[in-house]
């Protein structure tokens, strides 16, 4: 009893999307519709968007991303009350959303995902991190010098400025930051 279908759900999770990925059910849209129709009430993400993207032709993945779009754009904007609170009706969508970016392999759409949200300095971290990885040097000290001036507080913060800075061959600033 206690716990015996939550325990098979990983499994069913993964025949369904080995059974998307061979071609069996429905195709393009409608497939499209039904896969984020799950996504939205899978709270354990056992159908992230890497794993089914491949599943999609191309006319269920221009679906799909409009669809996981439009659920981002529909967000409330997050105000300064919000703080880093988390809450799942807005971390769901931007979660799908980041995902989509990544399947699609679109730097810029992912940092402007996650600079939608910059309550914390978290996300100042990833952004440097993205830039950094997509060798955008420049960008990735801006966003740290800005990370640092929005979230002083932020460990780690001071750190990855200082990285930046020494990248830069700026050493007495990166000096400055340890």
């Amino acid at each position: 009893p206690g716990g015996e279908i939550g325990d098979q759900t990983p499994s069913l999770a993964e025949q369904y999307i080995d059974r998307l990925r061979s071609g069996s059910g429905s195709e393009g849209v409608l497939r499209a519709a039904g896969i984020l129709a799950l996504q939205r009430v899978d709270q354990w993400e056992f159908l992230p968007t890497k794993a089914i993207w491949s599943a999609l032709d191309e006319g269920g993945r221009a679906a799909y991303a409009k669809a996981v779009e439009q659920d981002f754009r529909a967000l409330p904007e997050r105000s300064a009350k919000d703080g880093g609170e988390f809450r799942s009706e807005r971390f769901w969508p931007t979660h799908r959303m980041e995902a989509l970016a990544e399947v699609r392999g679109d730097t810029d759409c992912l940092i402007s995902v996650i600079g939608s949200d910059l309550s914390s300095g978290h996300a100042y971290e990833r952004i440097v991190a993205l830039f950094e990885a997509a060798g955008r040097q420049r960008e990735a000290t801006q966003w740290a010098e800005r990370g640092l001036k929005a979230h002083p507080e932020w460990r780690g913060m001071r750190l990855v400025l200082a990285r930046q800075y020494e990248r830069a061959g700026l050493v007495e600033e990166s000096l400055g930051l340890h």
